[in-house]
């Protein structure tokens, strides 16, 4: 029978969306109820204290008849390395005005930043697939996000000026109706659609520094290690798993097979202590674009 020391350890490494389907609890929750078709039975339990520092998880238990007690098969906890993705604000104290500027100043160096990393794969996109087309057209997606995003912060300057205020009227000949259009885009543009587009430029802007900045993707696929490291500085012997999904999947990566730059020092522990890596919609080749 297992023991807490030698049930095998699972560590999940989510993606982005924060859901409780995209959780721990809920993998620990399908693994039992497939292994259950078999001719076992197994449930899930909440892990014991000491595990729990972890992070959230469960523990899965086969159930026996001939057996006092569940016999513990794996425990699954879950890494969240979302936090670390998120960009230094480091905000300017100060008026809005001059928050704004640094916002528009940043949001135009991530445009230009993406412009030319998709224009430069552009130019050998009539070597690649059809998919890597159809990724090479979500990228130009992502700089129009960005581009809007730019426009929104521009408005944001504009309307600390005084010089836009959005919802005004434009009086004049069919010549000035184009003025009337535009003033109606913006104001959309700037109350009803810049949550969500900022949202979607705050993410490209993460996935920009993880896949250019190596120190700071770095910073992200450690926690990983930082996690492991927990885990064998009390239980050296126990047997970890690796399953990633999605954008976790290449932190995963990340930190297994490091780029050469950043090469982490060998730890002999981490050939007995890893026994498998599972991924799961791995973005590789769409997030490296």
């Amino acid at each position: 029978m297992a023991t807490d020391t030698t049930c095998p350890l699972l560590i999940y490494l989510p993606g982005l969306p924060q859901s409780p389907r995209n959780s721990a609890r809920r993998v620990a929750d399908i693994l039992a109820t497939k292994a259950s078709k078999g001719p076992d039975t197994f449930t899930t339990a909440d892990l014991p204290s000491r595990y729990s520092a972890l992070g959230p998880g469960r523990r899965i238990n086969r159930v026996s008849s001939k057996a006092v007690t569940p016999e513990a098969v794996l425990d699954v906890i879950e890494l969240d390395y979302r936090p670390k993705l998120k960009l230094d604000d480091n905000r300017p104290q100060g008026s809005e005005l001059l928050t704004a500027l640094r916002r528009f100043g940043l949001a135009l160096v991530y445009f230009f930043w993406a412009l030319g990393l998709v224009i430069s794969e552009q130019k050998h996109a009539k070597a690649k697939t059809r998919k890597a087309r159809f990724q090479l057209l979500i990228g130009y997606g992502s700089v129009v996000v960005l581009f809007l995003s730019v426009l929104i912060t521009l408005l944001a300057i504009l309307a600390s000026l005084g010089i836009w205020r959005g919802q005004e009227v434009v009086e004049g000949t069919a010549l000035q109706a184009w003025a009337l259009g535009l003033t109606a885009f913006t104001t959309w543009l700037y109350t009803s659609a810049r949550p969500l587009i900022q949202r979607g430029a705050t993410l490209i802007q993460q996935l920009l520094e993880y896949t250019q900045n190596e120190r700071y993707g770095a910073s992200v696929s450690e926690s990983l290690g930082t996690r492991i490291d927990q885990v064998l500085a009390h239980e050296p012997d126990r047997h970890i798993f690796i399953f990633s999904y999605s954008l976790g999947s290449l932190v995963a990566l990340d930190y297994l097979f490091p780029r050469r730059s950043l090469q982490f020092p060998d730890d002999p522990r981490l050939k007995n202590a890893i026994h498998g890596f599972i991924s799961v919609g791995c973005p590789a080749d769409f997030i490296r674009l």
